[in-house]
Formats: structure tokens, C-alpha cells, sequence
């Protein structure tokens, strides 16, 4: 997926203090901006909740993988 900033959003997201901690030590040690790994993890898990939810419509459809 492109990364358009024109069409990028702001959300805020609350964590207790030690996972931010945790969370921003992981990124340093990995070299990735906390906002970059954020929306690789919100990425991936939307997508495989979207192909779990796709599969789940064709079982009920009466079509299966």
C-alpha cells in the first residue's frame, strides 16, 4: 500500500506506560518508527481478519475453500 500522507489520519491509542515503553525499545532496537510498525501491525491484522471474515461467508454460502 502507498503511503500517501495527504490521506493519512491521526488516532490516538492508550497504553499503559510500560507497553509504550516496551513497544518503543522494540522499534529502536529494530530501526523502525513506532508509527511505521503500528500501521504494519494494524495492516496485517485487519487483512487476515478480512480473509478469516471471506471464508467464513463462503462456508455459509454454501461454497468452501
Amino acid at each position: 500500500m502507498p503511503n500517501d500522507k495527504a490521506n493519512d489520519v491521526f488516532i490516538r491509542v492508550f497504553l499503559s506506560s510500560d507497553l509504550r515503553t516496551r513497544f518503543k525499545v522494540a522499534c529502536a532496537q529494530s530501526g523502525v518508527a513506532m508509527s511505521e510498525k503500528a500501521r504494519e501491525l494494524i495492516e496485517e491484522w485487519t487483512v487476515n481478519l478480512e480473509e478469516e471474515n471471506q471464508k467464513k461467508s463462503r462456508r455459509i454460502g454454501g461454497q468452501y475453500d
